[in-house]
């Protein structure tokens, strides 16, 4: 087992966020939440919205982080996200109401079938922008301790890669012809 110490720090759109050396560091990936320690290969990967915790002996530090990348190299980590939020000074009264309105809209948001909605012709920016936020105010509420609301959407329905453009031509044969491979 690795004996040393992994330094962090994670960096937002409006600068540096957080910069410690911690024992171990777990972040939210896309695949599902990691662990580092020292010593651990190197990596680089993707951190989604969720709750990262930090721990330094029998302390640890929890924070939200939104969508974002991790690089780690030797025994220095590397977070690129685009929030960092501790849970020091939420309120979950007002979180709580956001989410209820944020969970309106996306039921009042009509999608048609290739992805637009009727104030979007683009895509689905309106709607992936309101699924982030509603996993953001999720996710803060957990941090507080609150329980967040039941929260059901189809898998990777946050994911702006995961509805990509139709397959066409040999790949979509390919598919076709090899179903579940």
């Amino acid at each position: 087992m690795a004996t040393g110490k992994l330094t962090l720090e994670i960096v937002t759109p409006s600068g540096p966020a957080l910069a410690g050396t911690y024992d171990e560091v777990a972040l939210p990936g896309a695949p599902g939440e990691f662990g580092i320690l020292a010593g651990h290969r190197p990596l680089v990967g993707s951190v989604r919205i969720g709750i990262a915790s930090f721990r330094n002996g029998a302390e640890t530090t929890r924070m939200v982080v939104g969508r974002g990348f991790v690089e780690v190299s030797s025994d220095r980590i590397t977070v690129l996200t685009t929030a960092c939020t501790p849970r020091e000074g939420l309120d979950p009264i007002p979180l709580r109401k956001e989410i209820t309105d944020v969970q309106e809209k996306l039921a009042l948001l009509s999608v048609r079938k290739d992805g637009s909605s009727e104030d979007d012709e683009g895509g689905r920016g309106e709607h992936l922008v309101l699924v982030e936020r509603e996993r953001t105010l999720a996710a803060l509420l957990e941090l507080y301790g609150d329980q967040p609301p039941a929260i059901l959407r189809p898998y990777n329905e946050d994911e702006p890669f995961a509805h990509a453009a139709p397959l066409t031509g040999d790949a979509a044969r390919e598919v076709e012809n090899n179903p579940g491979e």
